[in-house]
């Protein structure tokens, strides 16, 4: 199925955005301090929020509700909604509540960026977030806990925010740098972003001073990255001794002190850099070598210790089964048949819109098309169509603004004979006369908000009930 949104900012799953800045009581969240707090009173349901964003400080708040949504701003205030700043969204994202004595959340549908647990996506229904999980949103990491103790009387209740949602430190970033990278691997990504991925990772999870990657694909030149704590991207000199040996034995190579192995600080490269410590380690994918992942210690008293040996291994190993996964779907789109008018462009602009269409166009998921008027997104949707595996079903296209909201209803889900007044027959509806096919909804967000609720429940159980009809 394909969604269509004539107004980019118009529309937020089941929720109409609101363009306003947000006003209302601020004094239902309560900022707490970084390390200790005091909070007064507890009243039947707290959640406690450490909000944490790369290159600032995490800041932490409390809601006293049984649910709340993470808004991004601008939004219209209601209740206790929790505002987050990110490029591209506004409106309500997700909703949180106590489940079972632990907080759950759901997603709308429709957003601009996938929100995330541990366990994986978080969808249209309430799943749990595990003990020690957080939610990832954007750009934010969220941990939230829950004191669901009912207090008669006012209390003190010290809270330790260092306990309640764990110390971070290199655990945190070492965790961060395996979820980015994993987050790299859903989809087509080019390999330069992918080398400065698992290069940032590195260096935020190890003690390493300098990393540097090569890589060697066939049909494609040798490519080579650095990045350094104090020189950024410059190149700088590494032991290629270490890294051909690695080429060539494909072992690894783990040296914590330099000048306690021969073999190792007789060589003019580590003396002429000043590296005290050093590893090396073979990236392979699709069964062959296509390159080495390097790090050292050059800043006088530091060496690598084993976690940081485990640590850089399993960052290459995630690396390269990106690239060797980049790979296969390259051969793939690039083996494909003669693609429709739709998918076809010479534009680099559209190259990821494209292949991505093509990576999608085989599965069943909902798809969101969003663009201004007279963009193409029925051109890509009919394209999208005509390339899956739903190609000798029907396409039906539904311009949703030009149906008057009393007929929606009956129009998209079908009624029986003498459900209402006018129903002299029975009327199958757009999601029945698709089945098999492809159903493009365009112009989505002129529907009203009660029926994208009633759109969302037929996406979500993948079933349709007509109007007057008491079965599915």
């Amino acid at each position: 199925m394909v969604w269509s949104e004539g107004v980019p900012d118009g529309f937020n799953g089941i929720c109409v955005g609101d363009n306003g800045e947000g006003s209302g009581d601020d004094s239902r969240h309560e900022v707490l301090p970084r390390h200790r707090s005091v909070i007064v009173h507890i009243t039947k349901m707290s959640f406690y929020l450490r909000i944490g964003r790369a290159g600032d400080e995490p800041r932490f708040e409390r809601v006293d509700a049984p649910s709340f949504w993470l808004c991004a701003a601008p939004w219209q205030r209601q209740g206790d909604d929790v505002g987050l700043q990110i490029d591209g969204a506004h409106g309500q994202l997700v909703e949180v509540r106590a489940q079972d004595g632990m907080p759950a959340a759901r997603a709308e549908p429709g957003l601009p960026m996938r929100i995330t647990t541990t366990a994986g996506d978080v969808g249209g229904r309430f799943e749990p977030i595990l003990e020690g999980d957080g939610l990832s949103v954007g750009p934010y990491r969220i941990d939230v806990r829950i004191d669901d103790d009912a207090h008669d009387e006012p209390q003190l209740a010290e809270i330790d925010q260092a306990r309640t949602f764990g110390g971070g430190g290199d655990l945190s970033r070492w965790f961060d740098s395996l979820m980015t990278l994993a987050d790299r691997l859903d989809g087509v990504r080019e390999v330069d972003e992918l080398a400065h991925v698992v290069l940032e990772g590195v260096l935020a999870s190890t003690g390493a001073d300098r990393v540097f990657v090569l890589v060697e694909t066939p049909g494609e030149a040798a490519r080579e990255w650095f990045r350094s704590r104090q020189g950024g991207d410059r190149p700088f000199g590494v032991s290629r001794s270490l890294v051909l040996r690695v080429r060539r034995e494909q072992g690894v190579v783990f040296v914590p002190q330099s000048a306690s192995d021969p073999s190792v600080s007789a060589l003019l490269s580590v003396r002429r850099e000043g590296i005290n410590s050093s590893l090396a380690v073979p990236l392979r994918a699709l069964g062959s070598s296509i390159g080495v992942l390097y790090a050292d210690c050059v800043e006088p008293g530091r060496m690598l210790a084993a976690d940081d040996f485990q640590k850089a291994a399993l960052l290459g190993r995630m690396f390269a089964s990106a690239i060797g996964s980049r790979s296969l779907v390259r051969s793939v789109l690039e083996d494909a048949a003669e693609l429709p008018e739709g998918l076809r462009s010479l534009s680099g602009a559209c190259r990821s819109m494209i292949e991505n269409a093509r990576l999608f166009a085989p599965t069943d998921y909902t798809i969101l098309i969003r663009g201004e008027t007279g963009a193409g997104k029925e051109v890509m949707a009919r394209s999208i169509h005509e390339v899956s595996r739903r190609a000798s079903g029907p396409f039906v296209p539904v311009n949703c603004a030009a149906i008057p909201a009393q007929l929606m209803e009956s129009e998209l889900f079908g009624h029986v004979k003498g459900s209402f007044t006018g129903a002299d027959v029975d009327r199958q509806g757009y999601f029945v006369a698709a089945d098999g096919g492809t159903l493009f909804l365009d112009e989505i967000g002129d529907m009203r908000l009660s029926l994208q609720a009633k759109l969302t429940r037929v996406l979500e159980e993948r079933a349709v009930r007509r109007i007057g009809e008491a079965e599915e």
